[in-house]
């Protein structure tokens, strides 16, 4: 069965469980890279998890062998990664809540 080809961006509050689901996937994904900007944050996820690290943001970006890149940074945040990932390649944004989106910043 051909895998989809994750990367999680942000390794904050939200993570948790959506690592823990992406575990429980691994026969149908592949976790390719876990963002954050924080090597702290990188270190204290490795602890938990057996995912890749990275702490490029657009090497994830350049990469077009991700399929599916998931937002759990702050709903502030999100329109410009999704602005930046609609631009670098064909890689289908997720994430929990489209929060901070209004028609005027659209």
């Amino acid at each position: 069965m051909l895998k989809h080809r994750i990367a999680v961006i942000g390794l904050g509050m939200a993570v948790t469980p959506h690592a823990k689901s992406l575990v429980d996937l691994k026969d149908r994904v592949e976790v390719v890279a876990a963002f954050s900007p924080s090597e702290a944050r990188r270190k204290s996820f490795a602890e938990k998890f057996p995912f890749p690290l990275a702490g490029d943001l657009d090497a994830i970006l350049a990469d077009k062998s991700i399929d599916c890149v998931e937002i759990l940074t702050p709903p502030n945040t999100h329109l410009d990664l999704v602005r930046k990932l609609r631009g670098s390649q064909e890689t289908h944004p997720a994430g929990e809540a489209a929060g901070g989106l209004d028609r005027a910043r659209c």
